[in-house]
């Protein structure tokens, strides 16, 4: 999806959540088709709100995975989980924080 985007890797944010190996993988996996921000999870950062780091707070992100489009006038046009995006098939969601 990502990689079909008009204007390329420069029009998409991904936003991980964690640390370590899975993130670092997850980074690599998706640097070459998005502009990748890493949150670090809250046990890691006591000045995070219970689960929720800058950029999923900005954007209203609470379950991951989760897509956000944002439009021309720079307000959010579409939100999904990852459930809304591919149905039964998608993974086990991580429970809602907020």
């Amino acid at each position: 999806m990502a990689s079909t985007v008009p204007g390329g890797r420069d029009r998409v944010l991904a936003v991980i959540k964690g640390s370590g190996q899975i993130a670092d993988d997850l980074v690599e996996l998706l640097s070459p088709v998005a502009r990748v921000v890493v949150e670090a999870d809250d046990a890691n950062d006591p000045t995070l709100h219970p689960g929720i780091g800058p950029a999923s707070e900005a954007f209203g992100i609470v379950r991951w995975p989760s897509y956000v489009e944002i439009g021309a006038d720079g307000r959010i046009a579409n939100r999904e989980s990852a459930t809304e995006l591919f149905g039964d098939s998608a993974a086990e969601l991580a429970p809602q924080t907020v």
